[in-house]
């Protein structure tokens, strides 16, 4: 059938228009535009669910920087408490680090240490000096011990000394501290147990 040429003012080129009475032409049109239509909502749905997915792993990326743990903590240990490094501090010298009032390092070694908690030593008071200044003014000391295989470990922690009571009498009755004076007790609540690597 030869088509007529458009309407003068027809913008689509059709003949008759888009609702003219040719029935070619309306669905020609009609399954144009709803054809238009599924591949619009097809689009738009899509581009949601791209959108969801995309947000989705964002969301899933930034859980897992914050769960993972940082390169420091890779090969860290539970901190050991002191029962389960008795036999390294009670068998071995020590070294006992305190801070003067003229913020100095003082070292001394010593030797008959005994653990009485979980968290605390006890140390006997012989022939200390200038450590007992030390703790009078700064609580705060550190220790270390290593054994013949120069395995070590470091301790940190708060010192109270005694000249009485019953830290003071369990010193006394030491099989170490025979023929010795036994001054005093000095009493240390370990805060932290670092191990050699």
């Amino acid at each position: 059938m030869e088509r007529s040429h458009s309407p003068k003012g027809d913008p689509l080129g059709t003949p008759q228009g888009i609702f003219g009475k040719d029935k070619y032409n309306k669905k020609f049109w009609r399954g144009r535009i709803v054809g238009l239509v599924r591949t619009l909502g097809k689009r738009v749905t899509c581009k949601k669910v791209r959108e969801f997915e995309s947000r989705s792993l964002r969301m899933s990326e930034a859980n897992e920087e914050r769960s993972e743990p940082t390169s420091l903590n890779y090969n860290l240990k539970p901190m050991p408490n002191l029962k389960e490094i008795k036999n390294l501090i009670e068998n071995h010298p020590v070294a006992l680090a305190t801070v003067t009032s003229e913020n100095k390092p003082n070292v001394i070694c010593v030797a008959g240490i005994k653990v009485v908690s979980a968290d605390e030593i006890l140390i006997t008071d012989n022939h200390m000096n200038q450590t007992l200044k030390d703790i009078a003014q700064n609580k705060n000391i550190c220790l270390v011990v290593w054994d013949h295989d120069l395995r070590s470990c470091k301790l940190i922690g708060e010192s109270e000394y005694f000249t009485e009571g019953k830290w003071k009498k369990y010193v006394e009755e030491l099989e170490e501290n025979k023929n010795l004076p036994a001054k005093g007790a000095i009493l240390v609540k370990i805060s932290k147990i670092i191990p050699s690597k």
